[in-house]
């Protein structure tokens, strides 16, 4: 953008010169033709020196004429140079129009240049701004893609992390898996060696009972043995009073044998 702005301007100060050198030639030309024009009305003025017909590069024949014929000659030679002075002066007039044209024409360009250069400071002052705003965004940029290299490498060691983390899952799963096998099946064992033990137990309450009704027919056949040494015991109590005494110790004997015998007795 800087660069466009050099090259108006340049085009800009060619196109000034331009426009001076033109001027200066319009005036160069109008100068010179005032001059000739004052040179021309200086040459008809009543005091002006009378002219020689060979200054005047008159014909011959004309100078032969006499006063008269030379009167005609000037006359006709000032008509001409009057219209040449009026073309002249036209021609003049139009060529000052012509340089207030180029003049404005300057003008407005000069104001254009100054509004140019006004917009091409403010475009500069834009552009210096808009380069450090370059220059911070790049140090931003430069931080980011430092931080984004960071990021990426923290990212695939996550990615690794991860990968390993999803076998190790896997393999947790596996074993999970098996031991969830594991705690079906020792579920089912449970479920089986409680039913055993609940089997086990009705056996166990019925072999108690059982016992407990054989404890109890032993008890009582006990105590029917027990209440029939006690008649025995009164028995042989009687038989001692009655046999002689020898008889009467090896009876006593014989039943206190017995006796020992039924205490020691054990149930099988």
């Amino acid at each position: 953008m800087e660069q466009d702005f050099l090259k108006k301007e340049e085009e800009f100060r060619k196109e000034n010169k331009l426009l001076e050198l033109k001027t200066k030639e319009l005036l160069q030309k109008v100068d010179d033709m005032k001059k000739m024009q004052d040179l021309q009305l200086r040459d008809f003025k009543p005091e002006m020196r009378r002219l020689e017909a060979k200054d005047l590069n008159l014909p011959k024949s004309v100078d032969e004429m006499g006063t008269k014929g030379m009167l005609h000659f000037y006359k006709s030679k000032i008509k001409a140079l009057m219209e040449d002075l009026e073309k002249t002066q036209n021609e003049l007039k139009n060529k000052n129009e012509e340089l207030k044209k180029i003049q404005k024409s300057h003008q407005t360009l000069s104001e254009e240049k100054e509004k140019w250069f006004l917009q091409y400071n403010v475009e500069k002052n834009t552009s210096t701004k808009l380069e450090k705003q370059i220059i911070a965004s790049n140090s931003r940029l430069q931080l980011k893609e430092s931080e984004n290299i960071s990021l990426k490498k923290e990212l695939e060691q996550l990615k690794t992390e991860l990968k390993n983390t999803c076998s190790e899952l896997s393999a947790s799963e596996s074993r999970l898996k098996r031991a969830l096998q594991d705690v079906e099946k020792q579920k089912i064992s449970l479920k089986n060696l409680r039913q055993e033990e609940k089997e086990s137990k009705d056996e166990y309450r019925k072999n108690l009972k059982d016992l407990n009704t054989t404890v109890k027919q032993i008890q009582k056949h006990k105590n029917e043995l027990l209440q029939g040494y006690k008649k025995q015991i009164q028995l042989i109590d009687n038989l001692k009073r009655q046999k002689a005494h020898v008889e009467s110790c090896k009876v006593l004997e014989l039943a206190e044998s017995e006796f020992f015998k039924l205490l020691d007795w054990k149930i099988e």
